[in-house]
């Protein structure tokens, strides 16, 4: 288990603070089994009961980041800037009306809920997330602790306190955090015109007219820590590559945990000769590079638009193979192009998306020479995991949503001498007693295969007629028996008697009775003794030899008897 140092609460500015042990860290883990992740908090008092009223509510954090790309992510907060994306919460939670675990991923603005077992002992808390929830290789993750009262956070923990873990090959290891920017960017873009009420362009845009005069680049930024003084810097970079503009911002002190909005804009874009072709934007924080963003200039304006790709994760447009500006689900930006034929593209080609859901690009390049529109697509796909303990199974892969998706498993596989196991059902997101299967992909699946043991049972006989041999579960009490029906021998003793009986058996069973059981937790053999009886025979034989003794005796005397005299 990991270690965490105790009495390092703190509270919504990020400042120490006293508060309740049950969410003081002291340690915590991961651990794999094949099929759940075991996540445990160990906290320096015992678990709450109960909260004082409904207005509280706490919560045992696993915070993970599956695609291991913090420039990716679903939910943030700045006070928990570990180096991660993080793209699922798992949490074990607590209001007045009791305890619930729960795992909240999200596509685009939906929140999506799966219910998780888990367990609580003493100072210790078990969350219970399954496999399929998180189907890499390796993700990086931390832990946390909350305490709500109303919407207001009041105290936290987290393990570590700096840096983050990651999980690769069943092992966890500990990553520093690199040296972090004090803000985040959580959306930016080119535009044309004002804002609206929200402080959002109202035109968003990848290019302008060869002719125009004035660039705007917009961003909204989030404040990690203090600033007394925020200074923000935004270079302009020519379609040759060299600077045509530089701009700084000086902006109002901020607090941690505070937002704001900046602008930047540059006159110089038509004022430099040749401005047709792709131009670059870096904006800063004092040294800090936030992001870089292209643009283009030029004769015609081309209207891209992206389908099918959830919001939170941009695409990258293309001109000519060179990147020209990023786009989002449910956007249409126009691109500006020199006079003649290009190709618009648009990368990546896969995303990954929630854990067991990736979107993957549907569209071709676009081939165009004139003003024109074009809709980029994505579809999702599912990942469905097929498992199975024993043999092989078929169908794991990514599937088309809504497609059906098949997938099998052996129905008998062979084991160590003696053993084999049968196919008995399905366990997980799909229930049937076939090895062969059909599912629909609206969702993720994992799907185990369940097999029952079975031993074999050799019954062994050199006489009579033995009975049980065969496959039974592991387990079950096997019977087995023999007829006991006396075998004459051969040969002359046999004509007197002599016979061949059952004696008792040998093997994994020593008992004497011709029918018996066995235990089947393992491959068992029994074998039949059967013995020679001569008892017949013996007293037959005595008898004979009695009988022939007092014949002698009587011939003898009579033989012996005297002459009579003449």
């Amino acid at each position: 288990m990991i270690s965490d140092p105790s009495g390092d609460l703190f509270d919504s500015q990020g400042k120490p603070v006293e508060g309740e042990k049950y969410l003081d860290i002291v340690g915590a883990e991961v651990a794999q089994t094949e099929l759940l992740y075991l996540i445990r908090f160990k906290v320096a008092d015992a678990m709450p009961v109960t909260v004082a009223n409904e207005s509280i509510w706490i919560e045992w954090d696993l915070l993970v980041d599956y695609d291991q790309n913090p420039a990716t992510w679903s939910w943030s907060w700045f006070l928990f800037d570990q180096g991660i994306g993080v793209d699922v919460l798992a949490r074990i939670g607590l209001r007045s009306r009791g305890y619930v675990g729960e795992a909240l991923s999200w596509v685009d603005t939906k929140t999506q809920t799966q219910n998780l077992e888990y367990r609580l002992e003493g100072n210790t808390a078990e969350l219970r997330v399954p496999r399929s929830m998180v189907q890499v290789k390796a993700f990086d993750f931390f832990f946390a602790t909350r305490k709500y009262v109303g919407n207001t956070m009041v105290v936290a923990d987290r393990c570590p306190n700096d840096g983050h873990f990651t999980f690769l090959n069943g092992k966890v290891y500990y990553v520093p955090r690199k040296v972090s920017k004090p803000v985040v960017v959580t959306d930016f873009s080119m535009y044309k015109g004002s804002l609206d009420s929200y402080y959002r362009p109202l035109s968003r845009v990848c290019g302008y007219y060869r002719n125009e005069a004035t660039a705007r680049v917009y961003m909204r930024v989030g404040y990690f820590e203090d600033m007394p003084e925020v200074v923000g810097i935004g270079r302009w970079y020519g379609p040759d590559g060299s600077l045509v503009h530089e701009g700084v911002g000086k902006f109002s002190p901020r607090k941690a945990g505070d937002s704001s909005i900046w602008t930047f804009s540059t006159d110089k874009i038509g004022q430099i000769n040749p401005n047709v072709g792709i131009w670059r934007v870096e904006m800063y924080c004092g040294p800090h590079l936030l992001f870089v963003e292209y643009f283009t200039m030029g004769d015609y304006l081309v209207d891209a638009s992206l389908t099918g790709l959830a919001g939170k994760y941009p695409a990258k447009l293309f001109v000519d193979g060179k990147e020209a500006g990023t786009i989002r689900a449910g956007q249409t930006k126009p691109l500006a192009l020199a006079m003649g034929a290009h190709t618009v593209s648009m990368e990546p080609a896969t995303v990954a998306g929630t854990p067991g859901m990736q979107y993957v690009a549907q569209s071709k390049p676009w081939s165009v020479s004139s003003e024109g529109s074009y809709t980029f697509q994505y579809s999702t796909e599912y990942y469905l995991s097929i498992n199975s303990p024993k043999g092989k199974a078929t169908g794991s892969g990514w599937y088309k949503e809504g497609s059906k998706a098949t997938f099998s498993a052996e129905a008998q596989v062979t084991g160590a001498p003696g053993t084999r196991y049968l196919f008995s059902k399905w366990t997980g997101d799909f229930d049937g007693a076939s090895p062969d299967g059909t599912i629909a992909m609206d969702g993720p699946k994992n799907i185990t295969a369940s097999y029952k043991t079975q031993h074999a049972l050799t019954v062994q006989s050199e006489y009579g007629n033995p009975q049980g041999s065969g496959w039974y579960d592991e387990g079950a009490t096997a019977k087995f028996s023999v007829t006991s029906t006396p075998i004459p021998v051969s040969g002359f003793m046999g004509s007197l008697g002599a016979k061949t009986i059952f004696e008792r058996w040998s093997g994994d069973s020593t008992v004497a009775a011709e029918t018996a059981t066995v235990t089947m937790n393992s491959p068992k053999k029994v074998v039949a003794v059967w013995t020679t009886d001569y008892g017949q025979a013996y007293m037959i034989l005595g008898g004979v030899v009695a009988l022939i003794v007092v014949i002698g005796v009587v011939l003898a005397m009579k033989m012996r008897k005297p002459t009579p005299k003449s």
